[in-house]
């Protein structure tokens, strides 16, 4: 083992320190809470409620043995079954900070494809109103149909002639829940291509975030975007040795190798140094509004939402 290599037991103990910080930070009705501010350092920040931060947080949850993990993915999956809308897609913001705004595809592809997750890693969670088949046909309808002529995502659900951006994390992520269906791989061919040098979204301000989602969806079984593979891999490990890396780009950078199938050990034990001792992590930004092109001027996170990427991280690396 290197010096600086995460040990299995600093590895369980890390893993269980973010479930119990979770545990306590997730209030009962399971929205992982979610600041935002009007400055990247997140001063000034205040409590928002979105769906999204549950969407997010919930496929490391999935990864996770034992009774806390379990009680805790139900009641964040619970959350999600409740704001998924009729027509299968969800709003970014939750009912109770209702705002006229679109339901979107971010939201929607990764929301569904986590409870996807949680129904496997536990069979027994709450049934929603409409069988799951029925409501993941009817999410895969609501994205399917806003799909440009280059077969690529609209990042809104919104009618055809409206103005909609086209983002290269938000069609990861539509990646993640549609893995190689064959009416998402001319949006597969377009990541893998945009994605290779220097790649840029509107909404998630650092290439950590892009690499991550593409990561996960290739893992999720988007195989088109496999000639990526070395090269997310070799930006991982250069970010990796960066010193001042904070806590959300190193989770994330962390969980790229892991889903990656790469020796990620060093990388979770830089994580695992950053840990408070309450077991969660500071807060960073992991995306940024408002609606693209205009440049960013809204920033979100939490320490709930870094220490639930840290957990994914965690429960990715292959132990000693």
């Amino acid at each position: 083992m290197r010096a600086g290599d995460a040990p299995t037991g600093h590895l369980d103990r890390a893993i269980a320190d973010a479930l119990r910080y979770l545990h306590g930070a997730v209030p009962p009705d399971g929205e992982v809470p979610v600041d935002v501010a009007s400055r990247p350092n997140l001063e000034a920040a205040i409590r928002d409620g979105t769906t999204f931060g549950a969407a997010l947080a919930l496929p490391g949850l999935c990864r996770c043995g034992g009774r806390r993990a379990a009680a805790l993915r139900r009641r964040v999956a619970g959350f999600l079954e409740r704001a998924r809308n009729p027509d299968g897609t969800w709003h970014f913001w939750t009912r109770r900070v209702y705002r006229p705004v679109d339901a979107d595809t971010d939201a929607t592809a990764v929301a569904a494809a986590s409870l996807r997750l949680a129904r496997a890693a536990d069979p027994s969670t709450d049934a929603p109103p409409r069988p799951a088949e029925a409501l993941d046909e009817a999410t895969e309808r609501a994205l399917l149909g806003v799909r440009d002529d280059r077969g690529r995502f609209r990042t809104w659900v919104r009618r055809a002639d409206a103005p909609n951006d086209v983002d290269l994390v938000v069609n990861a992520n539509v990646l993640f829940w549609f893995g190689d269906h064959p009416d998402a791989r001319a949006a597969a061919d377009w990541v893998a291509f945009a994605a290779r040098d220097a790649p840029r979204s509107g909404y998630y301000p650092e290439v950590a975030m892009v690499d991550h989602a593409i990561a996960r969806a290739l893992h999720a079984g988007a195989t088109r975007l496999s000639p990526l593979a070395d090269r997310l891999v070799a930006r991982a490990h250069d970010r990796a040795r960066d010193p001042r890396m904070g806590a959300v780009e190193r989770a994330l950078t962390t969980a790229t190798l892991g889903y990656l199938g790469e020796d990620a050990r060093a990388a979770a034990g830089a994580l695992i140094a950053l840990q408070a001792p309450d077991g969660g992590w500071d807060a960073g930004v992991v995306w940024t509004g408002p609606e693209a092109p205009a440049p960013p001027s809204v920033f979100w996170g939490s320490r709930a939402l870094t220490t639930a990427l840290a957990l994914e991280a965690l429960t990715l690396v292959e132990p000693t």
